[in-house]
């Protein structure tokens, strides 16, 4: 390499260093569920756990569950959420009724810090199992789809089909720079069979379920997606960075 071009090559890496380095700040709802022995709910592989029982409002992210048993163990069960988001409480009917709450359990899943973060989606319904009417949704998480784009399933589900579905899409308009893999900043579509709305980062919106006239609307906050693109994924500082993330939630 002749002196111009190693002069050249050394500007180019004092260029890319001086390029800003940023990665976006990601405040977890961290779901959990402890037992009444004060151990946290904990099912040795990924699973769809159901509790069900009368609730007890604790605070505006906590709420308990008097289970009489089964995949939840016989007694009071705490759920927990960190307020990531004023809007995003436990609701009122979630104290001294009864109540059914749906999690989706993952032991692989991982929060943007690299620390475990099992606790995929949160439901929480008004009524007992079979009967309920789910009023509150709550996800986040690593998952990603085959083209790198984050994935996140709150509903519909078999159980109950008057969900929202939400979905990660690209937007390829604003983007981070990270040594680690540029970060993209997606939007998120909700939907029903009524429309559809796109929310960008912190944005919420309502959306109609036809046939669930007697409830509210949902009202959907995208706290916030990406995605990285390429970048390195090997050096100490990077390899264990996530490439996707999402988190959302939506109640009526």
């Amino acid at each position: 390499m002749g002196m111009r071009s190693r002069l050249l090559f050394a500007a180019l890496l004092l260029a890319a260093a001086a390029c800003p380095q940023r990665e976006l700040d990601v405040k977890p709802f961290r779901i959990a569920i402890v037992g009444p022995d004060g151990a946290p709910l904990a099912p040795a592989s990924p699973a769809r756990v159901v509790c069900t029982g009368m609730g007890t409002r604790v605070d505006a992210t906590t709420f308990t569950v008097a289970s009489a048993g089964g995949d939840c163990p016989a007694g009071i069960n705490t759920v927990h959420f960190e307020p990531v988001a004023s809007q995003v409480t436990v609701p009122d009917f979630a104290d001294g009724g009864e109540i059914t709450v749906l999690a989706d359990y993952d032991p692989a899943a991982l929060g943007a810090d690299g620390a475990p973060l099992p606790w995929r989606v949160l439901r929480l319904a008004q009524g007992p199992a079979g009967i309920e009417r789910y009023r509150l949704l709550i996800g986040e998480g690593d998952l990603r789809l085959d083209q790198g784009l984050p994935f996140i399933r709150v509903g519909p589900l078999a159980e109950a089909t008057d969900l929202p579905s939400l979905e990660v899409v690209a937007s390829s308009l604003y983007l981070e720079p990270s040594r680690c893999g540029d970060l993209y900043r997606d939007r998120m579509r909700a939907s029903s069979s009524s429309g559809n709305i796109v929310l960008d980062a912190g944005e919420l919106g309502s959306i109609a379920i036809p046939g669930a006239e007697d409830l509210p609307d949902w009202q959907v906050l995208h706290v916030q997606s990406w995605h990285r693109a390429a970048g390195d994924t090997t050096s100490a500082d990077c390899k264990d960075r996530l490439r996707t993330w999402t988190q959302a939630a939506a109640f009526r």
